[in-house]
């Protein structure tokens, strides 16, 4: 394997990496082929040298000195062949925009939560539960038709209406804009509303023959004025550098009820915090 995160026994081999990231135009083999000559003749020259060095053979082997060197030349060649074309395959980005009908919530303070995965009945069908993070970026679980990814983004804006919406902007990259365009609408992410709830998913759905190219979802909430949300304490793994008028950081608005302003959001429960530049 060539990813493993310590302490939960996640396996990410060769072959699944290559068939998550390089082209269909490429096949494993060839990735295969060129990472042992690359990698395993500096070793195997390394070997040679060690086992001539131990029983003291001073005279030089010409043939396997150029023999060797060229197939390395041969292996880096076709790795700067893979680099350059999964580097195309990032060239462009692309956007697709969604506005999601929900209806408008019930009651007079709207709470948003988000989905834990454990909730979600669809996860049956992920038969491969592995969990890779990388930085911000996880792979919550793969079967054959797709990648289970988070985390999306959150934000909170003012309604220029009087009127709850909520849009979604997913992105992803491309050879062109139109692959680009074409992989971030494939992008499957849901909200639901039940209810004064509204529930965000954690993650989301990129389909496995679009590869892995920078999928990303931000979500932003219209929130009408008057109207107040409230936060609960998991929406602090998406909400992202909301503005707000107590000047809050993002981990700090969480279990707190806030309202839509003119001046913007504004914390409605008496909730005290330390700003920014403090």
């Amino acid at each position: 394997s060539i990813f493993n995160t310590p302490g939960t026994g996640i396996r990410f081999s060769l072959y699944e990496f290559s068939k998550a990231v390089i082209p269909d135009n490429i096949p494993v083999y060839l990735v295969v082929i060129a990472l042992v000559l690359f990698l395993g003749v500096p070793l195997l020259r390394l070997i040679y040298s060690g086992i001539r060095h131990l029983f003291g053979i001073k005279e030089k082997n010409r043939i396997v000195n150029y023999t060797t060197s060229a197939l390395w030349l041969v292996g880096l060649a076709m790795v700067i062949y893979i680099v350059i074309e999964v580097g195309n395959d990032f060239g462009e980005d692309g956007i697709a925009k969604e506005k999601i009908e929900l209806g408008q919530p019930s009651g007079n303070v709207t709470y948003l939560d988000l989905k834990p995965m454990q909730d979600d009945d669809a996860d049956a069908t992920y038969t491969h539960k592995r969990r890779i993070k990388v930085g911000d970026w996880i792979m919550f679980s793969r079967d054959e038709n797709r990648f289970r990814l988070g985390y999306p983004t959150l934000d909170i804006k003012q309604s220029a209406t009087d009127s709850f919406n909520i849009r979604v902007i997913k992105s992803a990259d491309g050879y062109d804009k139109k692959e680009a365009s074409y992989r971030a609408q494939n992008i499957d992410y849901a909200v639901t509303l039940h209810d004064s709830t509204l529930t965000f998913n954690s993650y989301f759905d990129v389909k496995a023959l679009d590869k892995l190219r920078g999928q990303e979802v931000q979500v932003i909430i219209e929130v009408p004025v008057g109207k107040e949300i409230f936060l609960s304490k998991r929406m602090e793994k998406i909400i992202y550098n909301i503005e707000n008028v107590n000047d809050a950081l993002d981990r700090d608005m969480v279990n707190h009820r806030w309202k839509m302003t003119k001046q913007g959001l504004e914390c409605s429960d008496g909730g005290k915090f330390k700003r920014h530049h403090d």
